[in-house]
């Protein structure tokens, strides 16, 4: 497996910055603000609002205004909300470019015109493992899945809201991922083999939180194969802006997370 480190897009480096930007005004570990005033819906559907840290409030929003655009660019398609695993929040999102015949009933071969096998990304939202939206990596298709070159997934994970720890159930949730991406039975219409993803040239990204889940997966074999999964199964990871080399213990009690968390940004 190769371990990729590459430069984000333009759109992602901007919001990145502009979020650094407001650390500092308020302490993180009293800056709980009410949701009223932020944006909980993205194309036509409704969001579970979530307690955030004033910090996060402009990304949030931004992030949901370049995913409600990238949801009416005719060039994508965008399968919502398709289950994963049994528990509530196990669902994803599948992207991809739109190809001709997209409109015709699917058949045993998958979805109108014959697609190419392409590269499936795996992108993870960020959050600092306590909040955050699938929705807020959704705009990163337009680059992932421009010209037909990728098809990308983006699940919601386990997370904390603040109030319990979320840790390995966020992890485990990746590994959920990963064997619903590779699951040969995953057939259907809204499924990533039918939109051309390939299973085998698979990449685990993640920004932020979701970056430190894709290295704590991705690079981990005896998780993997625990699993039931090919050691192998993740080709590439693609880490945006994400905290490496730390234990759970360092960071996932208490307030001992958030201390930590502050003097990196």
């Amino acid at each position: 497996m190769k371990l990729l480190f590459l430069t984000t897009s333009i759109t992602l480096v901007t919001l990145i910055i502009s979020i650094n930007q407001v650390h500092g005004l308020a302490d993180p570990v009293t800056a709980q603000s009410s949701a009223v005033g932020l944006p909980f819906k993205v194309g036509g559907a409704e969001l579970r609002p979530q307690d955030l840290p004033d910090f996060l409030h402009p990304y949030h929003t931004k992030s949901l205004e370049l995913t409600e655009s990238t949801l009416s660019n005719r060039a994508l398609t965008c399968a919502r909300a398709v289950r994963y695993g049994p528990e509530e929040h196990q669902l994803l999102d599948v992207w991809a470019a739109s190809f001709p015949g997209d409109d015709e009933a699917p058949t045993s071969a998958g979805r109108g015109a014959a697609r190419p096998a392409v590269p499936v990304v795996v992108f993870l939202h960020g959050g600092g493992w306590d909040w955050g939206y699938r929705e807020w990596v959704g705009f990163c298709a337009r680059n992932v899945c421009r010209d037909g070159q990728a098809v990308m997934v983006a699940p919601s994970y386990a997370i904390g809201r603040g109030a319990s720890q979320a840790w390995p159930a966020s992890r485990d949730d990746v590994t959920d991922v990963l064997r619903w991406v590779s699951d040969a039975d995953n057939d259907g219409e809204t499924t990533v083999a039918s939109r051309g993803g390939d299973p085998s040239k698979m990449i685990l990204a993640g920004h932020s939180a979701g970056g430190h889940l894709a290295a704590c997966v991705g690079l981990d074999r005896e998780l993997l194969e625990g699993a039931g999964l090919d050691p192998d199964v993740v080709r590439a990871l693609f880490l945006i802006s994400c905290p490496l080399g730390i234990r759970a213990e360092d960071f996932f009690s208490s307030l001992s997370k958030w201390k930590w968390l502050w003097k990196v940004v």
